[in-house]
């Protein structure tokens, strides 16, 4: 036999342990899903909303019902510190946005439009009557606005947590847009190459090894909600959720730009100057110091932003800086969160028509 023949048979007894060891982990990540799909069922309901099933977790009473919804990659979990704080004066609703944690997966596009309108679906499927508050972090920021203007006789108001802004980008210094559109093109493929990854087992292995600070924000829950927190981000389906969505980042910036203001309606905006204290990294191979750098440099520009957040889209804006939290401030800080909602709940108590039955405590 030949070297070349020798090469030739190695390449191929190589590629068949590949694909054998391969093929292994995925059988054993599938398990391990499976597993997990049994220690942890769904704590609230699954709602069809026509064809697909949203999960939503119910919590406290009276009026008007809080509405949570998580930022990019998030989902209920990402408000376990803020519900009961929210649930002890007023009705409260967290949700799984199709594709996250029990939800199934939603049909294209995942845009804020497509997102805005399944909650209302959600919402009026589960008999969970208007005024609404409506809560959004991050790139939920977008979906609850683009609510607001596609059924504003339903809302009562809103807190935007560390928001995403329309013009984020297009507003920054030369060398940040320039820094920033390297990460936002790299999202999309890491994202991806995460959910292959997550596939074989690879997610799973990183975080279990210390690996990798992916999850390191969600050591701030109790258990069992840690647990479940972390089981349901090291799926596929997380991965290719969070790349759905990502794709649609600008068009959802669009179009809450395009949804205008809310008038008069009573408004807290969030914004953490801190840095990423829990040591999160969204992306792999992206360290927590990177991420306390890139803080420090975009602190003074969102703050700047979420200002004009305020400042523009309610003649009530109210705008809290807190220097105690990053982004993730329903993880860090959940007291000062559910104290905006109530100054919001408040206001719109005060609002209410006399007629209104729905009522709770002031």
């Amino acid at each position: 036999m030949t070297r070349i023949s020798w090469a030739r048979t190695g390449i191929k007894i190589a590629s068949a342990a590949l694909v054998a060891a391969a093929g292994t982990c995925a059988v054993y990540e599938a398990l391990v899903e499976r597993k997990d799909r049994v220690d942890f069922p769904a704590p609230g309901a699954l709602v069809d909303i026509g064809g697909y099933r949203l999960h939503m977790v119910r919590s406290g009473a009276g009026g008007p019902t809080v509405v949570l919804d998580a930022g990019l990659a998030g989902f209920s979990l990402d408000w376990a510190l803020v519900v009961p704080r929210v649930a002890a004066f007023t009705e409260v609703v967290a949700y799984d946005r199709a594709g996250y944690g029990w939800s199934d997966e939603g049909p294209d596009p995942r845009d804020s439009a497509q997102i805005a309108d399944e909650l209302h679906t959600l919402l009026h499927a589960a008999g969970i009557e208007p005024p609404y508050v409506l809560v959004g972090h991050s790139f939920g920021g977008f979906n609850v606005r683009l609510f607001a203007n596609r059924y504003p006789d339903e809302v009562a108001g809103m807190v935007l947590v560390d928001p995403s802004h329309e013009d984020e980008i297009t507003r920054m210094a030369a060398q940040m847009r320039k820094d920033y559109r390297w990460l936002e093109r790299a999202e999309v493929p890491v994202l991806r190459f995460m959910g292959l990854l997550a596939r074989l087992g690879g997610v799973r292995l990183a975080v279990e090894r210390g690996w990798s600070t992916l999850l390191a924000p969600f050591n701030a829950l109790p258990e069992p909600e840690r647990s479940m927190a972390l089981a349901y981000r090291m799926i596929p389906r997380f991965f290719r959720t969070a790349g759905r969505e990502d794709l649609m980042y600008r068009r959802s910036g669009e179009q809450a730009r395009h949804a205008g203001t809310v008038g008069d309606m009573p408004l807290v905006v969030l914004t953490g100057m801190g840095s990423e204290e829990l040591g999160a990294s969204p992306l792999p191979f992206v360290s927590a110091d990177n991420l306390s750098q890139a803080a420090a440099r975009m602190g003074p520009f969102k703050r700047e932003l979420h200002a004009d957040l305020a400042r523009r889209l309610s003649t009530r804006g109210e705008h809290i800086v807190t220097e105690r939290s990053g982004h993730l401030i329903a993880l860090s800080e959940p007291e000062l969160v559910a104290e905006a909602i109530r100054r919001v709940v408040t206001v719109s108590r005060a609002c209410a028509v006399p007629s209104s039955s729905r009522g709770g405590e002031e």
